[in-house]
């Protein structure tokens, strides 16, 4: 007699997953910073750095370290939000000089 009611709560299970992961078909609505941009930047020694939004919040920026022979830099970590129709947001890099 447990033997039904085992195959039906197993069914119920299966149909419930399936209805859960069919619901999900459709990505989240995401801010449209997010993604991978190319920025000019014309004060810098090398002017074209990457930058990466993630929709957790949090980015990433690198630039080649080539644009200035007297220091290195980290690629820059950091978080962002969104503020309207624009962002928000801070990172840090970390700045070696070459001679020491």
């Amino acid at each position: 007699m447990a033997k039904p009611v085992v195959l039906i709560a197993a069914q119920f299970i299966c149909a419930v997953s399936f209805g859960a992961m069919v619901g999900c078909t459709e990505p989240p609505k995401q801010h449209p910073v997010v993604g991978v941009w190319v920025v000019r930047h014309s004060a810098a020694p090398f002017q074209y750095h990457m930058y990466v939004f993630n929709a957790d919040g949090t980015m990433q920026q690198a630039n080649p370290d080539a644009g200035n022979p007297r220091t290195s830099d980290s690629d820059g970590k950091g978080i962002w939000v969104a503020d309207g129709d624009s962002v928000r947001g801070k990172f840090v890099e970390v700045q070696a000089d070459r001679a020491t």
